[in-house]
């Protein structure tokens, strides 16, 4: 039962992002990647407004090895095969009329890696829900970014499954990002 709640929350939260609350100035837009397997990635996008999204993915080199343009669209589900490339980290940009999300993914075998996500509830407070989902008992390391790149948290956790907390951000200028660095090398990072 407390899963579902758990579950119930989360979807809730993700709806209310996407939908705005109407008393933002700006229309919002908002950005997810998801690992489905070892080399596919799902990308989730939604926006207030029709807009033309632009997405890019760079190697650990930072050589954009494959780049898009939607036109006209105001949410998408898209995967993405990164099954010819050699195993690492990349880096998914998704740029549209409100700015830029950046997300570190990995195409490391999924027993070694597991799924990083944040996600920004909207409760008019800067508060963040940290979600890292997998099998297995994993020794990671979380850090957490101002807008500046000035690293204000860090806190190493070894975790069972899956983890989640919520990260209360108020005090942190800027647009915060986050870093998981697994056990195994892999580094995953969010920009909000």
């Amino acid at each position: 039962m407390k899963k579902i709640l758990t579950i119930a929350s989360v979807l809730f939260s993700t709806v209310m992002f996407a939908a705005g609350t109407g008393f933002h100035s700006t229309s919002l837009s908002g950005a997810a990647v998801v690992k489905t397997d070892n080399s596919t990635f799902k990308l989730f996008y939604k926006s207030e407004v029709i807009t033309d999204v632009k997405v890019s993915i760079y190697n650990e080199d930072l050589t954009l090895v494959y780049f898009e343009k939607i036109k006209h669209t105001s949410g998408f589900a898209r995967p993405y095969s990164l099954e010819n490339l050699e195993q690492g980290n990349y880096t998914v940009t998704i740029e549209d009329h409100a700015g830029t999300t950046v997300q570190k993914i990995s195409t490391i075998p999924a027993e070694t890696s597991k799924l990083v996500n944040v996600l920004k509830l909207n409760n008019g407070q800067a508060k963040y829900l940290l979600t890292v989902g997998g099998k297995g008992d994993e020794s990671i390391l979380f850090n957490i970014y101002d807008g500046q790149g000035r690293l204000v948290h860090s806190e190493a956790k070894t975790i069972r499954g899956d983890f989640a907390q919520v990260y209360n951000l108020s005090k942190v200028n800027g647009t915060p990002s986050f870093e998981v660095l697994h056990q195994n090398g892999s580094l995953e990072s969010v920009t909000y």
